[in-house]
């Protein structure tokens, strides 16, 4: 049977898939679940096991079925000629991901429907998607469905407070928020408070955010820029949706605009892009 990972834009899957794959690959079936320890499951929680085979996820390409005689890589009829009729190398299993199981074409689909009709028996297959009814109902009947979702926030503070993790507004229902030092979080929550609503201040903050790439005394181990960019666009958009939300709305739009651009991989965009933005909010 396949797994039907069931997700709405919801983080946790990647941590829920890691310990699924290792627990039912452990070697010793009498374990009560993965031991972390073994070849096996460190593999799996390093992202580097011969046997999780994983389609990328290419929204202008798609998932093809692939040529009869020659299919190219990470095709359908590649997974069933150079995968599927192998055993696995290292683990009982051998796991078929595909992270957007929408990118999987028509016709491609009814081969995998096939090929789930009678799977090999040490092969298992986890469709990840967020909407049901993008996958055929037929594939969808073959597999076991776990909808994932938000935790209770009495739930994810429990947990929270278990790591020794303050609870803040902005983490939302996230059990891995920010590494954000407690100390730097009082002091950036201190100065957006008093400068986003003052233009002198507010270039002044644009500075300071700047300069702490290279100066950050309050986070000196494994200091991470564009961490502390999300931390600090975090906290203001939350300053602008409790401070007059319908008057911020653009300044919050532009704030979302901003965190999409940061994680492209351009080499030291950071400091436009939080200028640009300053830029913009302080002119709405």
């Amino acid at each position: 049977m396949s797994e039907i990972f069931s997700i709405d834009q919801i983080k946790g899957q990647d941590t829920a898939l890691k310990y699924l794959q290792a627990y039912v690959s452990k070697p010793d079936k009498l374990e009560s679940n993965s031991c972390g320890k073994c070849t096996s499951c460190r593999a799996f929680m390093q992202n580097a096991h011969p046997d999780n085979v994983v389609f990328p996820i290419n929204q202008n390409k798609g998932i093809p079925i692939g040529d009869e005689k020659d299919p190219a890589e990470y095709t359908i009829r590649w997974l069933q000629k150079s995968r599927l009729i192998f055993r696995p190398h290292l683990s009982r299993f051998r796991f078929i991901l595909f992270p957007d199981a929408s990118l999987i074409n028509n016709e491609a689909e009814t081969a995998m429907l096939k090929i789930l009709e009678e799977p090999p028996f040490h092969s298992k297959f986890i469709f990840i998607i967020d909407d049901l009814g993008k996958l055929k109902q037929t594939i969808v009947s073959r597999g076991l469905c776990i909808p994932f979702g938000f935790l209770p926030q009495k739930i994810v503070k429990d947990i929270n407070l278990k790591r020794n993790i303050q609870a803040e507004p902005i983490f939302g229902g996230s059990v891995s928020p920010l590494p954000i030092p407690g100390n730097l979080m009082q002091i950036l929550k201190d100065k957006i408070e008093i400068s986003l609503d003052d233009s002198i201040l507010l270039f002044e903050f644009e500075k300071w955010v700047k300069e702490y790439r290279d100066d950050h005394p309050e986070w000196e181990e494994d200091f991470d820029y564009t961490e502390f960019l999300e931390c600090v666009t975090s906290l203001m958009m939350y300053h602008f949706t409790m401070n007059d939300y319908e008057k911020n709305i653009r300044k919050i739009e532009s704030i979302f605009e901003f965190k999409n651009a940061l994680h492209n991989s351009v080499t030291n965009i950071e400091p436009f892009l939080f200028s640009r933005l300053i830029f913009r909010i302080s002119l709405l």
